[in-house]
């Protein structure tokens, strides 16, 4: 597994400023996790469970090891486990009730 925090300020590639979100990428290169930060601070959570819903979805497509280096996309900012589970803690707005 690999845990990263994806920024898009100062991309080069046109993705549009302001996307903020962790993500839990599996070993096959998929993401198996995701939160989204929304500029309000609440957040969006999606895993292989609950791919998508009127929010939004999980990225899709396979996350390589040459996209998390090309700098041209915006920042990725490496995380351990821990660090990804703390954020993954902390309850999204979309997550229903048990």
């Amino acid at each position: 597994m690999k845990y990263v925090r994806y920024q898009s300020e100062g991309n080069t590639v046109g993705i549009e400023d302001g996307a903020d979100d962790f993500w839990e990428i599996a070993d096959d290169g998929y993401v198996s996790r995701s939160i989204n930060l929304q500029s309000d601070g609440s957040r969006l959570k999606y895993d292989r469970q609950h791919e998508a819903d009127r929010f939004g979805a999980l990225p899709e497509g396979v996350i390589t090891d040459e996209m998390l280096a090309d700098r041209a996309v915006g920042k990725i900012t490496f995380l351990t486990a821990a660090q990804f589970a703390a954020e993954w803690a902390i309850r999204g707005k979309n997550e229903t009730v048990a």
